[in-house]
């Protein structure tokens, strides 16, 4: 496993718990999620469409802190690479279109959790040319808000955390003029045991969201 190229941690707070606990934890359980696609149409309008998505918890290797979470949407399906080592990061993706691979891991929550900390990392992305063979540097800064409750189509959950989330990336382009930079903003909700239970981004004046819909054990 390689080392992050860079982080690092600054205020203190009440402890909320650790990273594994708001990750899913039993591979019998079935995540049901509706979520906005963006997609433009030939006069530049924004169309939206939501669709459906479920998530599953591969069964993890015993003593070995890699996750994998199986995702399926209509005839498509994924595979997101986590580890539990050093908080929650992610490390690769895979689908039929190829697979891309984060160095050290992109940071989702640090290990320990307190109540207003910040939390900033620097990670690399590259995918294989069948992803696109792209190129990116991206700068994260995570804020842990707090505990809240939180009501879902799936449900109200209690204790949720909170988690504000910004990054800002530099996609590496050779044929490029100029490096293509853009704003990333996420508001996070981890529910025990569940893991994000919703999530609302925000991108060039476009707002996306995704919702726990149904809970299938």
């Amino acid at each position: 496993m390689q080392a992050r190229i860079g982080s690092g941690l600054v205020n203190d707070g009440e402890l909320l718990g650790r990273a594994e606990d708001f990750f899913p934890d039993d591979p019998d359980v079935r995540l049901v999620f509706e979520f906005d696609d963006v997609d433009f149409d030939e006069q530049g309008a924004i169309v939206t469409t939501r669709l459906t998505s479920t998530d599953r918890l591969l069964p993890p290797e015993e003593d070995s802190p890699v996750r994998i979470i199986e995702s399926v949407e209509e005839e498509e399906t994924w595979q997101t690479e986590y580890s539990l080592e050093d908080g929650l990061r992610i490390f690769s993706e895979v689908s039929e279109t190829g697979r891309f691979f984060v160095e050290g891991g992109a940071l989702e929550l640090p290990a320990e959790l307190r109540a207003g900390a910040f939390h900033q990392a620097l990670h690399r992305e590259h995918g294989e040319e069948e992803f696109g063979g792209y190129e990116a540097f991206s700068r994260v800064v995570i804020r842990i808000v707090g505990l809240e409750d939180l009501e879902t189509p799936a449900g109200t959950f209690e204790d949720v955390l909170r988690v504000e989330r910004k990054s800002r990336s530099v996609d590496v382009d050779e044929e490029a003029i100029v490096p293509d930079v853009y704003t990333l903003d996420e508001t996070l909700w981890f529910a025990k045991g569940l893991g994000v239970i919703r999530s609302v981004t925000r991108m060039d004046g476009i707002e996306q969201e995704s919702v726990l819909t149904e809970v299938r054990r």
